[in-house]
């Protein structure tokens, strides 16, 4: 059921470094309430983890200039969606129908990083670590309505269709 909220193939697992473990799920809901009334919905989730570990060593034998570099980085990520759907169509009588469709959505991640290479040659050393942190949250509803209206004469219709959204993006990042 939740198959439509699924990432990408990169994103699923399919591809890409270090270890990734993904899950996703996802039901489907149909109800008539009463004659002139029907509503059917669903919720979906997907998530990831990522895990990547490195590390690398290089060395330059130039006789006149023997250096090395090595690095290491460890690397963790996390998201999850969450999706909420919902259809209510209203058919008052044979000349007017309604339908209103609400949703919201929820996504958050969450990532850390950790960096180190040394750099060195005779008489020179350099180091650097570096560590990053990131957070991030995007909460968004909104809903669509179509209204109909057949009037007597054979082809003409009054329709009203709006539709109201709502997002916003929050994210801390510490580096």
């Amino acid at each position: 059921g939740a198959r439509g909220a699924n990432y990408g193939s990169a994103e699923r697992g399919s591809s890409g470094d270090g270890t990734t473990y993904s899950k996703s799920f996802g039901i489907n809901y149909r109800d008539s309430w009463g004659n002139k009334i029907t509503s059917y919905g669903s919720y979906s989730f997907s998530g990831r983890e990522n895990s990547t570990t490195g590390t690398s060593f290089q060395q330059d034998f130039n006789p006149m200039n023997i250096s090395s570099t090595k690095r290491t980085s460890d690397n963790h990520s996390k998201n999850a969606n969450h999706r909420v759907t919902l259809n209510v169509e209203y058919k008052m009588d044979t000349l007017n129908y309604l339908k209103v469709t609400p949703y919201f959505s929820y996504a958050s991640s969450t990532n850390e990083n950790n960096g180190i290479s040394e750099y060195s040659k005779p008489g020179y050393f350099t180091l650097n670590n570096g560590q990053s942190q990131g957070e991030a949250t995007t909460p968004a509803w909104g809903s669509n309505l179509f209204y109909i209206h057949k009037f007597s004469k054979q082809g003409r219709n009054f329709n009203i269709y709006g539709t109201i959204n709502y997002s916003e993006r929050s994210q801390d990042r510490n580096i």
